[in-house]
This record gives structure tokens, sequence and C-alpha cells, in this order.
């Protein structure tokens, strides 16, 4: 995509790059929506990931799904690829070398280091993402480990559409404090590894076992005693639940 100047700034961002694009022109009939992103992959490791995947099962792939939703899995973020004859391999975040790598920011596009739109001031109509905090901010719309989707309309026009749309979704609104808390991409661009340039190097050369045995980490015992053993944010929110109905018992007696 051609890059365009915004307020001073190189930036590849497809919506402020189309407000740009467009100037003044009538952009009454036009609505921008954007997902809250956190930097984008290399692509040269999702090919070498997708061929070694291929190689190992002896079919070509025809689908993957990053975020994968079914079976109540939002938690664990489950990567699932498709295979031409009907194969269906599914890999949990925790166990995923692809997120390991990506959450270090080890492979992100340069741009992504100094992104201008990492803030709470959004370039489109409405902005979509998850909504992470749910089972703080209300745990009776975490259904049943799905997830929560956030929605923020930005604009008037934004804000016009949300109206007319809202009466076919269960919403709650939030303060915008408490959104960005756990938006690390509305509080400010990412950070980049100082073994960026390494492991970039290492993906020109490096098979994807190399990479990811070299680059990505393991979960500690901790993490897999807290998302498999201790349980899923569903027994979180129920323990929450519980805590608080248990503390204003405690306050009622004291009354």
């Amino acid at each position: 995509m051609k890059e365009y100047r915004y307020k001073g700034k190189e930036m590849c961002h497809q919506c402020g790059a189309l407000r740009q694009f467009l100037g003044k022109q009538n952009q009454e009939n036009l609505v921008l929506v954007e997902v809250i992103c956190e930097g984008v992959p290399a692509p040269a490791f999702i090919e070498k990931q997708i061929e070694y995947w291929e190689k190992k099962q002896g079919d070509s792939i025809i689908g993957v799904d990053y975020r994968f939703k079914a079976g109540n899995r939002w938690d664990y973020e489950p990567m699932r690829y498709r295979f031409a004859h009907g194969l269906v391999k599914v890999q949990d975040r925790w166990f995923n070398p692809f997120w390991s790598i990506w959450l270090q920011h080890l492979m992100s596009r340069p741009s992504c280091y100094h992104c201008p739109y990492c803030s709470r001031e959004r370039v489109a109509d409405i902005t979509l993402g998850d909504l992470w905090g749910v089972h703080i901010y209300c745990p009776d719309r975490y259904n049943a480990n799905r997830g929560c989707s956030l929605i923020i309309a930005n604009t008037e026009k934004g804000q016009r559409l949300f109206a007319k749309a809202k009466k076919l979704m269960n919403v709650r609104e939030l303060d915008m404090n408490d959104v960005i808390r756990f938006q690390g991409p509305m509080r400010g661009h990412i950070s980049m590894n100082p073994k960026r340039a390494e492991f970039m190097h290492d993906l020109s050369r490096l098979s994807y076992q190399e990479l990811c045995r070299h680059y990505a980490k393991r979960p500690s015992l901790k993490l897999l005693i807290h998302k498999y053993i201790w349980g899923t944010n569903r027994q979180k929110v129920w323990w929450w639940g519980l805590k608080r109905r248990i503390g204003r018992t405690l306050r009622g007696l004291k009354r």
C-alpha cells in the first residue's frame, strides 16, 4: 500500500490514508470502520509457518483462522488450520510459537513501532476490538468464555449508525478510561524489541522450527496452572462474584 503523509508523519493506516486521499470530496456516504491493531506480523514468518504445517501434514492449507472463536475458547485465542482434505488443527495461544514471537514485538513492520494512530483519538467513524477486562467491568457479559466486543463511535456519523444497530445487540456503556486500561494500542505504539534486527536476519535464513526454538518462549508453569488448572475466567468471575456477595453480607452485619 502506498504511504501518505498525515500531520507530518508517514502512515499506512488504511482509514487515515483514505481520508487523506479523498481530501475535501464529499464523504457523506463513506463509513470508515477500523479494528484496533497491535502490530502487523511479518508475511515471511506466516509463509514459513504455513509451509511447515503443509509439509508436516502432507496436505495444502485452505484457511487459517488466527482467532478461532468456536467451542467457547475466546480466552485461549486458538489458531485453526484447515486443510484441503478435511483435516483441522487447532493450537491454543499458550502453545503457539506465533503468538509468543508476535507478542514479543519481534516481527512487527517498522511503522508499527512509531505508529501515530495508537491513541484515544481515532480516524475512523467506528472502532472495533476485543473488550479486554470484560470479566472485571461487566462479568455478566462474559458470555461463558465466548468473549465480548468493544465498539467505539468516534464521530457523529458513527454515533448515528451505532444508535440504529444498538437494538440488535446487548450493550453496556463504559467509561473511556476503563476501556483503554487494557487496550495498549489506544495508549501508545508498541516498543521495538532490541532483538528485532537479529530476528529479521534469522527469518531469512532459518527454518520455521529453528526460529521457534530460538525465539518462542514456553509458557511458565504458573501460567499453565492459572489457565488450565485454576480455571478459566468463568471460574474467576464466579469467585469474584462470591467474594462481593460475602463482602456485602459482612458489611450489612456490621451495621
